[in-house]
């Protein structure tokens, strides 16, 4: 939403107020540094844990989640980071590796 103030003072701030209808919060940007469509991506990042804290109040801050369920599919996607690794014990594939190129 806008806001009356015309100039961030700084790059980026979230200022939280609450009242009797519960809680507010405006994210005031430079918008030479951040788009529309970045704070967007950032409030819902912001919404997915809060969500996560009032799901569970007990969990560890860094096992809390930033990313919705889709965002984790999509990275996992560009970033595929299974890999398959040999289930022979270390001297055996030493061994077959010497085997093989005995010079």
């Amino acid at each position: 939403m806008e806001t009356e103030h015309q100039t961030a003072k700084f790059d980026l701030t979230l200022s939280i107020h609450e009242s009797t209808d519960g809680l507010s919060g405006v994210l005031e940007y430079r918008r030479d540094l951040f788009d529309a469509d970045i704070i967007q991506r950032m409030a819902g990042h912001l919404q997915t844990l809060l969500s996560a804290i009032v799901a569970n109040p007990d969990q560890r801050l860094s096992d809390l989640p930033l990313l919705t369920p889709e965002e984790q599919t999509q990275l996992h996607g560009w970033n595929p980071t299974h890999v398959a690794y040999p289930t022979s014990l270390i001297h055996s594939l030493f061994e077959a590796q010497a085997h093989h190129s005995p010079d």
